[in-house]
């Protein structure tokens, strides 16, 4: 299996937009030098947490063999831009039950203050190859401000 493979966000194959968002490219934006994120911000509703109709991006890895990975997410160490206390995306590999992941801190804490300093904010899920050949990595973006930068496996 592949130790550390990185897949920078802007090298998506495919992506799914919903309603007035559309994905945007910001150059010089976080680690990896580009970050991509929707606009205009749409606020999602505090306790949906649906992937249903969500926009998403989709990742393509030809090379990985069957086991367990951890699936590093590097975003952009910003702040929820709602009341909700939540700046999540979900990622679901090869259809697999989506694992959601909340990558916000509260702004001047410990884990806030480490984000800014190494330049993002990490976020990681679990999941299990099945069988080798492609696999589909899918980033459901389900709150606005969030800013992707790179995605790395473990």
């Amino acid at each position: 299996m592949i130790k550390n493979s990185k897949i920078f966000a802007v090298e998506y194959m495919n992506k799914k937009e919903a309603g007035q968002a559309s994905f945007n490219t910001i150059g010089g934006l976080g680690a990896g030098g580009n970050g991509v994120t929707l606009l205009p911000f749409v606020p999602a509703a505090a306790a949906d947490s649906s992937v249903a109709g969500k926009p998403r991006l989709e990742y393509q890895v030809d090379d990985l063999k069957p086991g367990p990975i951890t699936l590093l997410v590097k975003c952009l160490p910003t702040q929820c831009t709602g009341s909700n206390g939540l700046l999540r995306y979900s990622v679901s590999v090869n259809n697999d039950e989506p694992r959601m992941v909340n990558i916000h801190t509260e702004s001047e804490s410990r884990a806030w203050k480490e984000n800014v300093l190494r330049g993002y904010a990490l976020g990681r899920s679990k999941h299990t190859i099945a069988t080798a050949g492609k696999t589909t990595i899918r980033v459901y973006f389900i709150d606005p401000g969030l800013v992707i930068n790179e995605l790395q496996i473990e």
